[in-house]
């Protein structure tokens, strides 16, 4: 009989032309959605030789490794503005409500909460440009049993967030780039949209991912320990857009299902927008 076993493996991301290490940078391995830390370094159990970047900023997309693999070179694909042009068309805003809070949603690490929005026709034919929102300190869940070594990591640990926006076939059309969330030192966030997204009479989604943990040496947290964040919630829907909560565990193929039909006490992310006219 033959017995094989899992090597584990660092592997660090390098800019191609700087040398410099990548940060936060998705990839996918043996069907697992991996980031690189602050380091740019990515640890595996090494099954499998082939890794996908699923970053679309840089390329190849699809590469082979080995055991002997310590570095992997990518092309950064994004071609840098030489100058801001700052636009003078109209920003319409809708302000975050202030009555009728709620505080008891949580997204972690291991979950993928996707917020339907279907906005009225007075902001239809719009450009989303900024999204924003307030989250509390985060929470950390573990499926085995929590040392008080791991709580002190917890401690001074940083939580990594980013926003996506996905079109009504949930497919992603904005990533913004990973944003640190550090604990009773910054709450609000506001996230500019710098693609061009049209609103219409189609839905969109918008999910806060929590990318991981970081410790003080700029490396994710062991996968065991589940971060989270609590966004600032709303009890009543928004006048100004229809909203659903959908949600479904990552990386584990199942529909996405009610949120408020599964949770006892109903509740909507306090989101803050701003758009701009498109003529």
């Amino acid at each position: 009989p033959m017995f094989l076993f899992a090597q584990q493996q660092k592997i660090q991301l390098l800019d191609f032309q700087t040398k410099k290490p990548l940060q936060f940078v998705e990839l996918l391995y043996n069907n697992e959605s991996v980031f690189s830390d602050k380091n740019g370094n990515v640890f595996i159990d090494f099954k499998d030789n082939k890794i996908e970047i699923l970053d679309g900023n840089y390329k190849p997309n699809h590469i082979e490794i080995s055991t002997n693999t310590e570095s992997i070179e990518l092309e950064n694909t994004v071609t840098e503005l030489e100058e801001i042009v700052i636009s003078k068309k109209t920003r319409t805003i809708i302000n975050p409500q202030k009555k009728n809070l709620w505080r008891f949603f949580y997204i972690n690490s291991k979950i993928c909460v996707l917020n339907e929005l279907i906005f009225n026709p007075e902001y239809q034919n719009k450009y989303l440009r900024k999204i924003s929102f307030k989250t509390l300190p985060e929470l950390f869940f573990g499926t085995d049993l929590i040392s008080h070594e791991d709580i002190k990591k917890f401690k001074n640990s940083v939580q990594i967030l980013r926003v996506n926006v996905l079109d009504h076939n949930k497919k992603e059309i904005f990533t913004s780039d990973a944003f640190e969330f550090i604990p009773k030192k910054k709450s609000i966030f506001s996230v500019d949209i710098y693609e061009d997204v049209l609103l219409t009479n189609d839905p969109i989604f918008i999910e806060i991912q929590v990318l991981g943990s970081l410790d003080g040496s700029g490396t994710f947290l062991n996968k065991n320990i589940t971060p989270s964040i609590r966004p600032e919630l709303v009890k009543m829907k928004p006048k100004e857009y229809d909203v659903n909560v959908w949600f479904k565990y990552r990386n584990v193929e199942m529909d996405f299902k009610d949120y408020n039909k599964m949770n006892l006490y109903e509740g909507f992310i306090n989101f803050g927008f701003e758009f701009e006219d498109v003529d």
